[in-house]
């Protein structure tokens, strides 16, 4: 095999695996930079591309740097509150968080760029043979830069490698490198994903496509090392519903009405496509599978005879199913709405139903006489009919609901018509704001009193909470990075900082300045016992005048849930 050829399958190869790691922000990824540039200076070298072969020992230069500088700064993974003896060895653990090139860099960075393309090219046209001085010479100078902004995680890098790419798929062409090239267009198109929407853009990340892309590749490769492929982790795969709700459509919006179904024993060589592509203008959802020795069929259409009448030119029929859609519709829908649903007996004049995730929190409704508890919050919004069902197990003439997020106030408020109870909703946005009404709860007392009493208690707390940044963005004037931590006060965001000490001392600082005398910190699943009792402390020096109380929540997304009276 010729030797160019190998050295082309072998980049190939490499670069895949190199495209996988970057997008995965993997630092093994510098360990495959160390490798590939042997691979592609011979290659380039023989190609007469000897700017891009000059290359390649800067690109091992900037793989040792792009390893220690995504070693050397780290940042702490811990969720909790780090103290300064496990800080710093977090800090060595974590990788170097993605950011955005900051302004002041980007002459610098064109003055390198303009630079080395000047030097490289009266390099090429003084002491090589090149056929493409400026271009070679300018790729090179451009993936200078971009090699620099990978190794500081900067998310414009995508940006200078789009270029980069699309000329080099050029310049491979030319020098008859088509697998090369090839790779450099899947560069090319993967990249300019970024591009191609404004919100995607903003977040500095590739579309689903891509990423499934990756996905996919990163499956192939445990296969190939002999291990289990598994499932994506963080939700990438969504779970579905166990059967399909047939009321949400009409049997009217039915566009074909049969659905027909058949297998066929294949008698002559006819090619199935030809039935294909005539099934294909006689109805819709189209699958047709064939083999040696028979043709497995499925289509909706307004005439499976034709259907029929056109298979029985490849075979003879092994088993035929036609069904009326329309017909297996209605008797659906007439069928759900049949069973109606279990409302519980009236064993009292008043109920509470509240939404809130953790367990911790769910213990603390639930002592203070909650009756139903739904599972919920600002990333797992519970729906109408969630609401709906938990009501009616509530035994009791009148639920109050407290839905603890704004998000969920108008979907509570849709119960009342859907249910003989008659259903209240306190407007409560925070989960502190649905426990201080609940301390404001009185079972004996009036549907009226009630409600005003509970209503009026939201205005008593002011509610803090404390998350973190999924991406980079900016928001209400602050400039947040990914991986930031994120304080919350009321509505409004109050802070952002690297260190969550820094947080808790500013709200401990409001808290006292607003004069409050209760405060309550639920921690949240992520966070240990003994980094949640150091933010106690914090409140408990700064607001010595208040009554400062710890719980567990248990809840996820919020290292800490604060509340202030």
């Amino acid at each position: 095999m010729d030797i160019k050829l190998l050295l082309q399958i072998a980049g190939v190869l490499l670069g895949l695996l190199y495209l996988w790691l970057e997008y995965r922000a993997d630092i093994r990824l510098w360990i495959v930079g160390l490798v590939m540039p042997l691979i592609h200076g011979a290659l380039y070298y023989k190609s007469g591309l000897y700017a891009d072969c000059s290359m390649q020992a800067y690109y091992v230069l900037a793989g040792l740097y792009g390893w220690l500088v995504w070693r050397r700064r780290g940042r702490k993974t811990d969720a909790g509150l780090t103290g300064p003896e496990d800080a710093e060895g977090a800090k060595r653990a974590a990788a170097l968080r993605i950011g955005h090139t900051p302004l002041r860099t980007v002459p610098a960075l064109a003055g390198v760029y303009a630079a080395a393309h000047i030097g490289l090219y009266l390099l090429l046209t003084r002491f090589t043979d090149s056929t493409v001085p400026f271009w070679d010479a300018g790729t090179t100078a451009l993936s200078v830069v971009a090699m620099w902004m990978l190794s500081r995680k900067l998310v414009e890098q995508w940006l200078v490698w789009l270029v980069v790419d699309l000329v080099t798929v050029g310049l491979y062409l030319y020098k008859d490198l088509p697998y090369t090239a090839g790779l450099y267009a899947l560069y090319s198109a993967l990249a300019d994903t970024v591009n191609q929407n404004p919100v995607l853009k903003k977040a500095g990340v590739v579309d689903a496509g891509g990423k499934g892309w990756v996905v996919a590749l990163e499956a192939m490769l445990s296969a190939l090392q002999g291990e289990d492929v598994v499932l994506p982790e963080n939700g990438a795969v969504t779970q579905t519903k166990q059967s399909a709700d047939f009321s949400d459509f009409n049997t009217e919006d039915i566009t074909f009405s049969y659905c027909t179904e058949f297998i066929i024993s294949r008698e002559n060589d006819h090619d199935p496509e030809n039935l294909r592509a005539f099934l294909s203008e006689l109805g819709d959802s189209l699958v047709l599978v064939d083999d040696d020795e028979i043709i497995k069929v499925h289509v909706h259409t307004n005439d499976p005879g034709k259907a029929l009448t056109e298979a029985l030119n490849y075979g003879s029929f092994v088993t035929v199913k036609i069904e009326n859609m329309r017909l297996q519709h209605t008797e659906k829908v007439l069928s759900e709405q049949e069973v109606a649903p279990k409302i519980a007996k009236p064993e009292k004049p008043l109920g509470v139903v509240s939404v809130c995730a953790g367990a911790g929190l769910a213990d603390v409704f639930q002592n203070l006489g909650v009756d139903q508890i739904i599972s919920g919050g600002q990333t797992m919004n519970p729906s109408t009919q969630d609401i709906l069902e938990a009501v009616n197990k509530v035994p009791a003439e009148t639920v109050f609901v407290l839905p603890n997020n704004k998000n969920i106030i108008m979907a509570a408020q849709q119960v009342d018509a859907l249910t003989p109870k008659t259903v209240v909703v306190i407007p409560s946005k925070t989960v502190p704001q649905g426990i201080t009404a609940m301390l404001s709860f009185a079972p004996e007392g009036s549907v009226e009193e009630n409600t005003a009493a509970l209503t009026e208690a939201l205005d008593t707390v002011d509610t803090m909470q404390i998350t973190y940044a999924a991406r980079n963005s900016d928001f209400d004037g602050y400039d947040i990075h990914e991986g930031d931590y994120l304080a919350l006060y009321g509505s409004q965001l109050f802070g952002t900082s690297q260190d969550i000490r820094v947080l808790l001392k500013s709200l401990a600082e409001k808290v006292r300045d607003d004069g409050k005398e209760y405060i309550t910190i639920y921690y949240g699943e992520d966070v240990k016992e003994k980094h949640a009792q150091k933010a106690a402390d914090i409140f408990a020096d700064i607001c010595p005048n208040a009554d400062v109380n710890l719980l567990s929540g248990g809840q996820p997304v919020y290292y800490y849930l604060i509340s202030a009276e």
